[in-house]
């Protein structure tokens, strides 16, 4: 009798086993496949392989990986004296092939306004290539430095 519960127990772990091997979550391409019920909103997964989704259900597709993102992260910066009672324009340039994700600048006196910290053309929001940071020196005579600075990246296309 222990051996037949052996054999059986043997026999029904391969069959678990091998359905575990054969199921496709996600699919060979990195989909996964999806129900979702009209009235509630519930969400069931699928195996697209061999199985759809009942009545009452939607199908929503996920990808498993997701878009390419931002990659080569690197930050610039460019030092400025701004002269006394004046206003300057500091750019930050991003090199060649890479875009602007952000930026700022810093002043080494309280006795400043900035005036400007924003992306900068050729492009504007997604395709800026630089930073542009304007600041005004308050001081009625002495000079201030400022740095601009502006993240750089290259975008998946």
């Amino acid at each position: 009798m222990r051996r037949l519960a052996a054999v059986l127990l043997g026999i029904i772990t391969l069959v678990v086993i091998g359905g575990v091997a054969v199921a496709s979550i996600p699919d060979s391409s990195g989909v996964i496949h999806g129900c979702r019920k009209t009235n509630g909103g519930a969400l069931s997964v699928i195996d697209s392989a061999t199985q759809t989704c009942p009545s009452g259900t939607v199908p929503l597709n996920w990808s498993q990986t997701g878009p390419p993102g931002l990659s080569g992260l690197t930050t610039i910066s460019h030092d400025a004296t701004v002269p006394a009672d004046s206003t300057q324009v500091i750019l930050a340039v991003c090199p060649t092939g890479k875009v602007a994700t952000g930026g700022g600048i810093s002043v080494t006196a309280n006795n400043s306004q900035v005036m400007a910290s924003q992306p900068n053309a050729p492009g504007t929001g997604a395709n800026a290539t630089s930073w542009l940071a304007q600041v005004r020196n308050l001081e009625p005579t002495s000079p201030i430095t400022a740095t601009a600075w502006v993240v750089c990246a290259t975008v998946a296309a």
